[in-house]
């Protein structure tokens, strides 16, 4: 605290400086009722006057001091977002190249399958080889919009984050459709 010597204050006690801390610095010591005691401010293990301090718990639940975050109506969809992505990558991973299939009638000798199957293991995209005509070779590629069934999915997590974030729509932070925005802000 200190005195004011100017402006409209002038004679009268302010405070000097407010600094804020980390709250998860802090922990608070109640007695058996759930009542901050006196000293129950503790910050390292040393205990500190509470009257020293405000303590303004966000969004404060059944005496919890030290409150309830707004981003836990966000989690469970950017939880699953996370999964969602997740399994996007192993799809594009999968997928993003044509699969190599093999074709042969009647028997194949054991050493042109173990050369087949080697080739397969070491297969890049600038590797080759010579059949003979009984085996067929083909790529086989997946759907083109395999990896797109994700999208809709994203694009859901998305409006619920931003719903649970309180952010107005059409601001560009999700995927809706901007048609009528005029028509909607004259109304």
């Amino acid at each position: 605290y200190q005195l004011i010597d100017f402006g409209r204050f002038n004679g009268l006690v302010g405070l000097k400086a407010l600094k804020t801390r980390k709250p998860e610095n802090f922990e608070f010591v109640t007695d058996d009722f759930g009542n901050l005691l006196e000293d129950g401010v503790a910050q390292n293990g040393k205990r500190l006057p509470a009257d020293r301090f405000v303590i303004w718990p966000y969004r404060r639940l059944f005496n919890n001091f030290y409150g309830n975050s707004d981003l836990r109506e966000a989690y469970r969809a950017w939880w699953l977002k996370e999964q969602i992505l997740r399994f996007m990558v192993v799809t594009l991973e999968r997928y993003g190249e044509p699969i190599t299939l093999f074709k042969y009638k009647g028997r194949i000798q054991p050493e042109t399958k173990l050369q087949l199957e080697n080739f397969i293991k070491g297969l890049q995209s600038k590797s080759g080889m010579i059949l003979p005509e009984d085996i067929a070779h083909f790529f086989e590629s997946p759907k083109v919009n395999t990896s797109e069934a994700y999208i809709p999915a994203l694009n859901l997590t998305d409006t619920h984050i931003r719903i649970a974030l309180l952010m107005p729509g059409l601001l560009g932070m999700s995927a809706e459709k901007a048609i009528g925005s005029l028509a909607r802000s004259s109304t």
